[in-house]
């Protein structure tokens, strides 16, 4: 999640027409099938982060179950990491699975590949019986209806093992830039509260730790952790360009999704000609644009603009493109 402590979200855009919305959910699969077929598995990084957050990952000869496994990315990491476990993996999309089974790590014995809806009921009889150890979830229910997740929830404790399996969860929060991005008036792809429509079709939901508690405590859970993770991108991407001035003198830099914090921006100025900074969130640049000015001292501000660029509004890009030329 990477978010300010003055972030302000919108709330107020339309919601997608309920006959659209419809029609999105009835074809979720498809949008997922295509979403693979379109970027096989160039997309997501291998997650070899997992067995340090989630330590239980590596309990010797654990039955592993991960749900939405995508085209593998957690799957082959837990393969490498415990040589001892068993990982069964389901997914939405056809597409995904066939790129699992192809890969040539599957061919280690130690892994089963599903396709599977898990918003359906028993959708994990590919497991044979098998009682699991733990199960992984990672950017997973945020992708489903929300009135569906407490099925998905039940779904995963039925073969879990009674009083002893553990679910590890990884999802978006409420306030990450995406949801900023996404909650822009500029398009409708609000779907309902905290749930949004992508420009591909897929959808993301939002959680809050509340939510997620209750959403899992509702169906026979305990919860052991839970943390929301924030990171400040905008500090990082300063440090950089502090770091690096011989790479931005004189240059003209255009900062996309730049949020309310000036950090980037103040840096940028410090070597750059120009810089051009955006958000798709109206109130979002309103505060950018103050934070600026009130920092105008530390450096010459009449070199920045601020605008707002929501994301694929062509008519925005063009007026954006001139003010590049322009400054």
């Amino acid at each position: 999640m990477t978010q300010t402590a003055d972030l302000l979200l919108l709330d107020t855009p339309e919601t997608v027409d309920a006959a659209a919305a419809d029609d999105y959910d009835r074809r979720a699969g498809h949008f997922w099938d295509k979403f693979y077929r379109n970027t096989q598995n160039r997309f997501f990084k291998d997650r070899n982060y997992l067995h340090r957050e989630c330590p239980h990952l590596l309990k010797e000869g654990a039955n592993i179950l991960e749900v939405g496994c995508g085209v593998g990315n957690a799957v082959f990491p837990l393969l490498d990491y415990n040589p001892t476990a068993f990982v069964y993996a389901c997914d939405f999309s056809p597409r995904a699975i066939q790129l699992v089974q192809a890969d040539h790590r599957y061919g280690c014995g130690r892994a089963k590949a599903a396709v599977s809806d898990i918003t359906a009921a028993s959708p994990f009889e590919f497991v044979d019986q098998t009682q699991i150890d733990i199960c992984t979830m990672i950017f997973v229910l945020s992708a489903i209806q929300p009135d569906r997740m407490r099925q998905v929830a039940l779904n995963v404790a039925s073969v879990l093992k009674p009083g002893a399996g553990r679910v590890y969860v990884r999802d978006y929060a409420r306030g990450d830039l995406a949801q900023q991005r996404l909650s822009s008036t500029a398009r409708q792809q609000k779907l309902a509260a905290d749930f949004y429509l992508r420009m591909d079709g897929t959808r993301a939901y939002y959680f809050t730790e509340e939510a997620l508690l209750q959403l899992f405590e509702d169906s026979g859970f305990c919860c052991e952790s839970i943390t929301t993770i924030e990171r400040q991108a905008s500090r990082a991407m300063a440090a950089l360009i502090l770091a690096c001035p011989a790479v931005f003198t004189g240059a003209t830099v255009l900062e996309l999704g730049s949020g309310s914090s000036p950090l980037v921006t103040l840096a940028a100025l410090r070597h750059c000609r120009s810089v051009v900074a955006t958000d798709g969130n109206p109130a979002a640049v309103q505060l950018l644009l103050r934070n600026l000015c009130l920092n105008a001292s530390r450096v010459v501000i009449e070199r920045a603009r601020v605008a707002l660029l929501p994301w694929g509004d062509a008519k925005h890009l063009s007026k954006l493109l001139l003010m590049i030329r322009l400054v």
